[in-house]
């Protein structure tokens, strides 16, 4: 029984890849839970997957107003103390990388998913999709 941290883009165009993803993990991994920032893109993509599925949709967004800059940092400790693996999609930016490194040390599983290699798509250097394999 594992919850689990996913995080990814705001903008991801992918849907059903996603959830082919989360699927093909939730079968090995068994989730109880999707732990996320309920923020618009990959985040909250997860959490409808979770309810979807029945499972439990863990929201915790980042504090902004009260740690500003810091705010995504301090959210991945929260988020962390929560779960037991990550999965973060593609391009996550600077809270990603963050989360992945934390998550390393912490010890959890992370799970990182590479759109053009887990898709088999081609992209350009636009994030187009131009064709598929």
């Amino acid at each position: 029984m594992t919850r689990v941290i996913v995080l990814g883009p705001r903008e991801f165009p992918y849907r059903a890849q996603m959830k082919a993803v989360l699927d093909r993990l939730h079968r090995r991994h068994r989730f109880t839970a999707v732990i996320e920032t309920d923020e618009p893109g990959v985040a909250r993509m997860a959490g409808d997957w979770a309810r979807e599925r029945g499972l439990e949709d863990l929201k915790l967004p980042p504090e902004t107003k009260l740690y500003r800059g810091r705010a995504g940092a301090v959210n991945n400790e929260r988020m962390l103390a929560e779960a037991d693996m990550a999965i973060i999609y593609g391009d996550a930016g600077p809270d990603g990388l963050d989360l992945l490194v934390r998550a390393r040390l912490k010890g959890a599983y992370v799970y990182t998913v590479d759109v053009v290699k887990d898709w088999g798509l081609v992209l350009d250097r636009n994030r187009r999709q131009i064709e598929e394999e």
